[in-house]
């Protein structure tokens, strides 16, 4: 029985199939299918023994997306493209035509540099769900396509609209050159299947539990470690989606990297009764995603006694709100401070986070609770700036007042515990705190008691503690301690890119609060982001709010704006009446935004800006168009 099928939708291209088996004398068998029938007589064939498939356009994209067997599609070369862009010039009967290729994903290679060299401006219009061919081929002809080249279903649709239309043929060269893919990419199935067995007896001599996961993260093959450690049958396991073993929500470091296809180590993860050191590790073929290898060490058990006690005091409100799926930005800067804030949240360094007054820092705070292995055990934040320092010493060390007859250490035991300007703390409090950090315990409120305490530290401070401690204001051994880990958050003025959409969510959030729905014109927008905002984002929150209460209409323009923004300072005091330097362009909606952005990073090229967001020329045209950047 043969192992490589080629199926083909024409007569021309069967008989083409054929001419070519019998030349090379490959084990290979031609069918002649429509779109109709493919499925059901491929996955005849494979019950049969069949093992790769070589296919084009519509046979290939069905066979991708509803079986799981390997398809290697024909892709026309470019002699083949060349001969088709001539045959359509010839056809339009003009010097320089417009030619639409049209068809599905990976048929074709670039035409640019021969559509320059045969004088005709060639085109691509890929089909894919949700987009159908009739959709794509209307889109050609609008776009003034003298010829249409493609399959027989974008030429039925073309007729109709009165446009000449060439099929897309293929030569020999392209078939030979996919059957010689399909004979590597089966000899690599069948070499795979030969070292299944090896690898498995490698894998279940390894200490660590060790699961191949599919791209989608369900589980594909486990050793006995991992029966072991996760409690469960190789036969339970297989199938069981990773998220349904472990204890991982979409912001942890596993679920990050198994999104960006990136590997990471050193992660710690648990499930209700144990808790694992993981490692993982992405597997690219040629650039596809084969899946992940997630080993897994025990790391210890978890105390079921104390867990509930944790759990208690969570349920009380010591928890964090927020998460890093909530935190929008499109900042290459804030982007790449929440990647570092991920990776930290995995370890049980404390952590220093710097930034202006009204800067996002508690937020950040909460993420790097909520992405830990203390994510959820209690949160506890005190505002030392709120505080005199006998109220600062008695919540830290001797009574929260909460009730509990706890301080700070003891409700937030296997918790996170959060100083809100820790500069505001006294010498006095200084010197207790280290002493707290240093013995890892703390005196219980009867005075007589050691309490051992096990607490992650996160500091926030709008002063600069090195500056500090030069100055005798901060203890030198606490600022080394706290500072261990170290998070700026750089104000609202150097990413002033997300201004837009924190405005738009602002807005919208009083317009649900006072039911009270405001526009804010484009000329006010402009106004607004080129406000500088010392007060950061907390600022520009409180600007919203009242900006929403005392609007007259449904919507307000520049004089408005201006009458209520913020007061300016110089560093020195002085007072601004307008910022002088000159107002950047008012941004509708994020993704003018994003294409700003692309812009002033990779120039206006269309052929890198296209690659670096991921669309088409055509696309990128369009929305260039549509925000006057064209």
């Amino acid at each position: 029985m043969a192992k490589i099928l080629v199926v083909t939708p024409t007569q021309q291209m069967f008989e083409q199939a054929q001419e070519v088996v019998n030349e090379t004398q490959l084990d290979v068998k031609p069918l002649l299918v429509s779109s109709d029938t493919v499925l059901e007589l491929v996955l005849r064939e494979r019950e049969n023994g069949a093992a790769v498939v070589v296919a084009r356009g519509n046979h290939a994209h069905l066979l991708k997306s509803e079986t799981g067997i390997p398809v290697v599609e024909i892709v026309l070369s470019g002699q083949e493209l060349a001969l088709l862009i001539a045959r359509a010039k010839e056809m339009s009967g003009k010097d320089y035509p417009q030619i639409a290729l049209v068809g599905f994903r990976h048929m074709f290679s670039n035409p640019e540099p021969l559509a320059q060299l045969l004088k005709a401006d060639v085109q691509i219009y890929y089909a894919a769900p949700p987009i159908n061919m009739s959709v794509v081929v209307d889109k050609a002809c609008n776009d003034g396509a003298d010829v249409v080249v493609g399959g027989e279903l974008a030429m039925k649709y073309a007729r109709k609209k009165g446009v000449k239309t060439l099929f897309l043929e293929s030569t020999k060269e392209s078939m030979l050159t996919a059957l010689s893919t399909a004979k590597r990419v089966l000899y690599g199935i069948e070499l795979e299947s030969s070292k299944t067995n090896e690898f498995m007896s490698l894998l279940n001599y390894s200490f660590d539990a060790i699961l191949k996961l599919k791209p989608d993260g369900r589980v594909a093959i486990v050793n006995y470690m991992a029966e072991k450690l996760l409690h469960k049958r190789a036969s339970e396991l297989i199938g069981m989606n990773i998220a349904d073993l472990l204890d991982i929500g979409q912001d942890s470091a596993i679920a990050q990297a198994m999104e960006k296809r990136k590997s990471a180590y050193s992660i710690v993860v648990r499930t209700k009764r144990d808790a694992f050191i993981a490692n993982i590790a992405s597997l690219s073929v040629d650039g596809a995603n084969e899946g992940f290898i997630l080993s897994l060490q025990e790391f210890k058990r978890i105390d079921e006694m104390e867990e509930t006690i944790r759990s208690d005091r969570y349920n009380r409100g010591y928890r964090a709100k927020t998460s890093f799926s909530q935190l929008n930005t499109i900042s290459p800067r804030i982007q790449e401070l929440h990647e570092d804030a991920l990776q930290y949240a995995q370890y049980e360094l404390p952590i220093l986070i710097t930034g202006e007054f009204g800067s996002n820092m508690i937020p950040l705070a909460e993420c790097i609770h909520n992405a830990g292995i203390r994510s959820k055990n209690p949160y506890v934040v005190m505002d030392l700036s709120a505080l005199s320092p006998a109220m600062q010493e008695a919540q830290l060390l001797r009574d929260a007042g909460d009730g509990q007859g706890k301080n700070l250490f003891e409700i937030a035991h296997n918790g996170t515990l959060v100083l809100e300007s820790v500069d505001m703390l006294d010498i006095q409090g200084q010197y207790q705190l280290l002493s707290v950090i240093r013995k890892g315990c703390v005196i219980h409120a009867d005075g007589r008691r050691m309490l051992p305490v096990n607490v992650r530290l996160i500091c926030t401070t709008c002063k600069d503690l090195y500056t500090l401690v030069r100055q005798g204001r901060f203890l030198e051994p606490l600022y080394a301690y706290v500072s261990q880990l170290e998070l700026s958050v750089p104000p609202l003025r150097e990413h002033a890119e997300d201004i837009p959409q924190l405005l738009e969510e602002f807005m919208a959030r009083f317009a649900g609060k006072y039911r009270k729905f405001v526009i804010i014109r484009p000329e006010a927008q402009a106004l607004i982001h080129a406000h500088p905002w010392n007060g950061d984002i907390l600022q520009l929150r409180l600007f919203c709010e009242k900006i929403t209460l005392l609007a007259r209409g449904k919507e307000v323009d520049e004089d408005f704006v201006k009458k209520h923004l913020p007061r300016t300072f110089h560093e020195d005091g002085e007072l601004l009446s307008q910022r002088e330097n000159k107002v950047p362009p008012v941004l509708y909606s994020r993704e003018e935004a994003e294409l700003l952005a692309a812009i002033d990073q990779v120039g206006t090229s269309r052929g890198e800006l296209a690659g670096h967001l991921g669309i088409s020329k055509t696309t990128l045209w369009r929305k260039m168009k549509k925000y006057g950047l064209a």
